[in-house]
C-alpha cells in the first residue's frame, strides 16, 4: 500500500509486525548512511542531545535539532551527520515493520520526515523502554505504544502540514550556519541561499529555533569556545580568532554573559 504522508496513517488500517527499542550514542561529526542500501525497517529517532543534518540521494537536506523527532521509512536512502558541540549526540530509536490489512508492505516516499520539539514524544519512548523486559511476555503492550505514537503523528501531520512546510525554506541556511559558525556570513547571504528575503528569513528562523540567526551563531561559538578551553591549549585570543571574532574583548564579554566568568577563569576552574 502506498502512502504519501504521515497523515495517511490516520485513516488507514495497518498492523505492526515487529518493533524494537534502542538507546544510541553518536560521536559528534559521525556520518552514517544507507545510500545504495535502502533501509529494511521503518525508524523513529528522537534526539535527546545534539542534532543532525540528513541528506537524501538527490542532495536535499533536513536539519534536526534537540528534542525533535525523525521518521525514516522502510526503503528510504540517506546519509546523516550527527553534531553536538557540547559532546556526543544521544538518541532513542524505535525500529519497526508495518503492513496493511492485506499483509502488503506500507510504502512511503523516500524522504526524511521531521517533527518539531514536543514534550510528549519522550513519553512514548520512555514507555517503550519500561516495556522492553515485559515485551516478550506481553508483546501487545509494546505494539500498543507504537500504534499510539503513529496515530498521534498522523493526527499532528494532518493538522500541521502547512505549518511544517513553511520551514523547508530555511534548511540550507540553518545547515550552512551550523557548519560554518566561525564565519561572519550575513543574514542577507543566508536568506539568499534560501531564496527568501532577509526579513522573512529572520521571522521564520525565530519561529523555528526560538532565537535570531546571530544568537544561534553565538550559541554555537560559545559552546565550541568552552570545548577549546577545557581540552585545548590555545590562548583566549587565539580561540577568539578561530571562532571568527574580530575582537577578543568582545569574545570575552559574550563568554562572561553566558557562563558568568571570563574564559581564562573558566579554564582555570574546569580544565581537565
Amino acid at each position: 500500500m502506498n502512502c504519501e504522508k504521515i497523515a495517511d496513517f490516520y485513516q488507514t488500517r495497518y498492523r505492526v509486525k515487529f518493533s524494537n527499542y534502542l538507546q544510541q550514542t553518536w560521536k559528534s561529526g559521525r556520518v552514517w548512511d544507507c545510500l545504495g542500501a535502502p533501509k529494511q525497517e521503518h525508524l523513529f529517532l528522537l534526539f535527546l542531545r545534539g542534532g543532525a543534518v540528513y541528506t537524501n540521494g538527490n542532495g536535499e537536506t533536513v536539519t534536526v535539532c534537540k528534542g525533535e523527532l525523525v521518521y525514516t521509512p522502510k526503503g528510504s536512502e540517506y546519509s546523516v551527520r550527527f553534531s553536538n558541540d557540547g559532546g556526543n549526540v544521544e538518541t532513542l530509536a524505535i525500529r519497526f515493520e508495518l503492513f496493511d490489512e492485506d499483509g502488503a508492505d506500507i510504502v512511503m516516499p523516500d524522504k526524511v520526515f521531521r517533527f518539531s520539539k514536543n514534550s510528549g514524544w519522550e513519553l512514548f519512548f520512555k514507555e517503550m523502554e519500561t516495556l522492553v523486559v515485559a515485551a516478550s511476555k506481553i508483546p501487545v503492550k509494546h505494539d500498543c505504544v507504537l500504534y499510539a505514537l503513529i496515530s498521534e503523528l498522523g493526527a499532528l501531520d494532518s493538522a500541521e502540514i502547512s505549518y511544517q512546510d513553511r520551514f523547508r525554506w530555511l534548511e540550507k541556511g540553518i545547515e550552512y550556519l551550523t557548519l560554518h559558525f566561525n564565519e561572519n556570513v550575513s543574514v542577507e547571504s543566508l536568506a539568499e541561499m534560501c531564496h527568501i528575503s532577509p526579513v522573512y528569513f529572520r521571522k521564520l528562523f525565530k519561529q523555528r529555533t526560538g532565537i535570531s540567526p546571530v544568537e544561534y551563531r553565538t550559541e554555537l561559538r560559545l559552546k565550541r569556545a568552552r570545548e577549546h578551553l577545557l581540552y585545548g591549549s590555545d590562548s583566549v585570543s587565539e580561540i577568539a580568532e578561530l571562532l571568527g571574532y574580530f575582537s577578543s574583548a568582545y569574545f570575552i564579554k559574550q563568554f562572561k554573559e553566558k557562563y558568568g566568568c571570563s574564559p581564562y577563569a573558566y579554564r582555570l576552574e574546569y580544565k581537565r
